[in-house]
């Protein structure tokens, strides 16, 4: 796959990807190289309609490698109920401070004061506690032997959303980076 690159500021990417997805045929399968901060962040869409006795599915994603190494892990995504059985049988989900967040996200961590430093900021807060089935985490990168932030979620977001989980995502880079 080839992947396009953008640079610049927040106002010059959206502008350009806002041009790109109104390409017929993009929306579903665009895959370009965000260069942002001394970070290379890949923003992927991709959609299929299924066919057959197949159901379709969409995904909008970010991921980027961090540019400290960190053991730092965290994962966050939307409480449902299995996560809400798995909670009454011991399974993790720390409590950060702020109820609306604390009561609809389960958090899994291995430090708790990092992931209250990433989510102290309220607009973050906000956009996360409003999005449902989706996944936010720190994981082992192996392409890079270190580490990875990376965000997914089971849908293509519209243009309104995307500038604001993409500001959200680049907030808590720079975060985990130290900057």
């Amino acid at each position: 796959m080839t992947r396009k690159t953008i640079a610049g500021e927040n106002e010059q990417i959206w502008q350009q990807i806002n041009q790109d997805l109104h390409i017929p045929g993009t929306i579903g399968d665009y895959h370009v190289l965000i260069q942002k901060d001394n970070h290379n962040i890949k923003f992927d869409t991709t959609s299929s309609p299924g066919g057959g006795d197949e159901g379709g599915y969409s995904i909008t994603s970010f991921s980027s490698p961090l540019t400290s190494p960190t053991n730092f892990r965290f994962d966050i995504h939307p409480e449902d109920f299995i996560n809400r059985l798995g909670k009454l049988f011991g399974g993790q989900d720390v409590v950060i401070g702020y109820p609306e967040f604390d009561n609809n996200l389960i958090v899994k961590t291995t430090d708790a004061q990092q992931v209250k430093t990433i989510f102290a900021n309220p607009q973050v807060r906000e956009v996360f506690q409003g999005l449902s089935g989706f996944s936010l985490s720190v994981i082992d990168d192996e392409d890079s032997n270190g580490s990875r932030l990376e965000f997914t979620v089971q849908r293509l977001l519209n243009n309104v959303e995307l500038p604001r989980v993409f500001n959200a995502f680049t907030h808590i880079l720079g975060i985990l980076d130290g900057k």
